[in-house]
């Protein structure tokens, strides 16, 4: 059975399921004319989705019991909100909403007829519409502030075999409102998984989102998010991607200005190992005046990994005064990594500021010989360095417990002592 034999199965077990049967039809319809991505197109020539000739998605293990034992130390704060979902389904059992503002709204998405996207930009989100069992759909309405933040968490439970989830999320923020929505993705067992996340976020006026992707798997985990974010005037978006451990990764981040004084910041951190291949894609189209958007990715590469960065920034004719900034600075710790980096500006306003730039290479000598040099063993040297580069990333993450987390996570890769 081959891979458009194994997406139609699947499609007729779904179709009539929690969605829009209608609106699954027609993304399924679009799926078979454009089909994946392929390397042929500028976007996709870097990323490797060979992993899905062999995935076998078509005998998923529909295992509904998680105990709260085994996803314990994924939580990130008892104290926060939680919505978990396990293998495509939303578990009551395992979330924690209590004393959740009454006034915003928060459903599953069987309880919620969606927005359908007005365009598919690749076959994966036609895929994820076609496809989707679960995901979360959240109403924020004006002048009100989440109490505390949010953490989704999609949990694949296997043995062995393969199982393949697809999830779509919708977020509203009403004007001078504010949300912190922290997402991560786990897999227990040791089966090889394929996970689906395509996400839609709306901010009103003066509303402010901020985003956490937490991305850390086993190394037969795949991973696929797509997140399109509009912003009214005055709205403040905050994207963090940290992605440290998995088979493959691929983000897309698209962003649209659409009104004056907005300001966005995407900032991501990414550690390859052996032959992962992390992939991080962004695109911020600054449509109106006196807007700033700032783009900061670090990433850690060694084995024979890969990893590709491609930011994309467009400023239109009516965009004047706009400041936007993009940096991607890599260090690579063996001979056998790849980085392929693609920073891009398109300027059509002439009233602006704006730059970009990419580095890529060792660790300084002069920096681990000044370590040494203070009785500090090399093995530590590296991983103290690595660390504070590390950590210019890091130490923008305003939740403290999140950070503490994923610093901790992240010293024990690099061994600090």
């Amino acid at each position: 059975m081959n891979f458009a034999q194994k997406i139609e199965k699947e499609f007729n077990l779904i179709i009539g399921s929690s969605g829009d049967p209608e609106a699954r039809s027609v993304a399924m319809s679009i799926f078979k004319k454009i089909g994946l991505p392929g390397k042929k197109i500028e976007e996709w020539k870097y990323t490797n989705i060979n992993f899905l000739n062999d995935f076998e998605f078509d005998d998923n293990e529909k295992i509904n019991k998680v105990l709260f034992s085994e996803i314990e130390h994924l939580i990130i704060s008892k104290d926060f909100y939680r919505m978990v979902f396990v293998n495509g389904q939303f578990d009551k059992s395992l979330s924690f909403l209590d004393n959740m503002d009454e006034h915003i709204k928060l459903y599953q998405a069987s309880q919620r007829t969606f927005h359908n996207y007005n365009h598919y930009p690749n076959g994966f989100i036609a895929l994820n519409e076609s496809l989707f069992s679960e995901g979360s759909f959240i109403d924020i309405p004006d002048n009100t502030i989440l109490d505390k933040p949010l953490q989704i968490l999609y949990i694949i439970k296997n043995s062995e075999n393969s199982v393949f989830t697809n999830y779509k999320n919708q977020v509203s923020i009403g004007k001078h409102s504010k949300i912190d929505v922290i997402e991560t993705v786990r897999t227990i067992g040791n089966g090889s998984t394929f996970t689906t996340i395509a996400s839609n976020f709306k901010l009103g006026e003066s509303s402010t989102l901020n985003y956490y992707n937490f991305q850390s798997d086993s190394s037969k985990a795949n991973y696929y998010g797509y997140r399109s974010i509009d912003q009214s005037a005055k709205s403040n978006f905050n994207d963090f991607t940290i992605s440290i451990a998995s088979n493959f990764i691929r983000n897309d981040v698209f962003v649209n200005l659409l009104g004056e004084h907005c300001e966005t910041s995407l900032s991501g951190f990414y550690y390859t190992l052996n032959d992962e291949f992390f992939d991080n894609h962004s695109l911020i189209k600054h449509a109106k005046p006196i807007c700033t958007s700032n783009e900061t990715y670090h990433g850690i590469l060694d084995g024979a990994s890969t990893a590709v960065f491609n930011g994309k920034i467009i400023v239109e004719p009516d965009a004047q005064k706009t400041q936007a900034y993009q940096s991607n600075r890599n260090i690579l710790l063996s001979d056998t990594a790849n980085i392929f980096t693609k920073p891009q500006l398109e300027i059509y306003a002439d009233d602006v500021k704006c730059s970009h730039g990419a580095t890529m290479g060792s660790l300084e000598k002069e920096h681990l010989f000044y370590l040494c040099s203070r009785g500090i063993t090399e093995k530590m040297a590296k991983s103290m360095l690595l660390m504070a580069f590390a950590n210019r990333i890091t130490d923008k993450i305003n939740i403290e417990p999140l950070r503490s987390n994923i610093e901790k996570w992240l010293s024990e890769k690099l061994e600090i002592e």
